[in-house]
């Protein structure tokens, strides 16, 4: 798994020498500082809702359980799974389940997430602005064809 990761990740850096073709490494590089604050910023949040439901809804719902597996299951909620709200709004406290179920979505998915892609899409303006007069892929190999045929000898 990780070779694969590693893989893809070594295409991305080799398609960097076309300028339109290094878009996604250089909007990552353009924007390493705010994604590494940003990084911090939903670390310190999603630790605060994982240990906050964890100490809430540990003893009754297994999804919370433990502290890796409220982890796991915040993170679950994050990318779209429902199936832990229907025990979240029938626990003991629905008033604290459904505030925490909805804090949750709205912080984490809504804003944070939001704040994410204006990240990236800032940073991808700024490189595509750059790379917009540079010569596309195809132009560029039909040039390198030419001035090969032309230096061939005969």
């Amino acid at each position: 798994g990780i070779g694969l990761i590693l893989m893809v990740l070594r295409i991305l850096k080799v398609l960097d020498f076309q300028k339109r073709m290094g878009l996604v490494t250089r909007t990552i590089t353009n924007a390493a500082a705010d994604l590494a604050h940003f990084t911090v910023l939903f670390a310190l949040i999603f630790v605060v809702y994982a240990c906050l439901a964890y100490m809430t809804f540990g003893s009754s719902i297994i999804g919370f359980s433990t502290l890796p597996k409220s982890f796991n299951t915040c993170f679950s909620i994050l990318l779209g799974e429902i199936g832990v709200s229907e025990e979240l709004f029938m626990h003991q406290s629905t008033f604290a389940a459904i505030t925490f179920y909805y804090t949750f979505i709205f912080v984490c998915f809504f804003i944070l997430m939001n704040v994410l892609l204006a990240i990236l899409v800032e940073a991808y303006v700024e490189v595509k602005n750059a790379a917009e007069y540079s010569q596309s892929m195809p132009a560029e190999l039909l040039q390198l064809l030419i001035a090969g045929l032309r230096a061939m000898p005969g």
